[in-house]
């Protein structure tokens, strides 16, 4: 990068040290119970019912005691990863750190490659909607129209969306060892 734009390599290394800072996982109760509150509201009024598999949570809670885990959800909705950490928390279990693309290969390889783990468990999450937020954007992109960068904004017309109220189902599936 430094042979590229011509910046000295002291310069790149304060800058990626700021980027990777910004992007810290610092969790402040305060903070996460109060958009636990928040999503409960949000997903009460647009959902009958939320369904999760109670033996997938009891298996979760297992493998988080046994090795990290990197959970795997099926991307359907822009709401996933709110969803999935909503269900977390009200299961009193470890929030997840959010990555995805090369972000999640480095959560997962650094601590191994670094020794400071033997093994990571990867659990799929299946995530069932009866109607997604995106459902106009998901049947564009079927067609082959491309997808907008994802924001906040692009799932925030929810009332447009929703005259009436639809359920979720999630299941966390068997753990599987990466390198066991």
């Amino acid at each position: 990068v430094s042979k590229e734009t011509g910046t000295a390599t002291d310069e790149i290394q304060v800058e990626v040290e700021a980027i990777l800072e910004e992007m810290a996982h610092r969790l402040q109760l305060s903070t996460v119970r109060f958009f636990a509150f928040t999503l409960s509201k949000i997903f009460k009024t647009l959902f009958s019912s939320i369904c999760v598999n109670e033996e997938g949570i009891q298996r979760l809670q297992q493998a988080i005691q046994e090795h990290p885990v990197v959970l795997l959800p099926s991307h359907r909705s822009y709401m996933d990863f709110l969803l999935v950490s909503y269900i977390l928390y009200t299961y009193d279990l470890a929030l997840p750190v959010i990555a995805a693309g090369m972000g999640l290969l480095n959560i997962v390889m650094d601590p191994f490659l670094k020794g400071e783990v033997f093994d990571v468990s990867l659990v799929p999450v299946s995530i069932s909607y009866e109607r997604t937020l995106e459902e106009t954007l998901y049947a564009r992109e079927l067609l082959g129209i491309p997808k907008p960068k994802e924001s906040t904004s692009v799932s925030y017309p929810i009332s447009s969306v929703y005259c009436e109220q639809s359920w979720i189902s999630i299941s966390f599936a068997r753990d599987l060892g990466v390198f066991s």
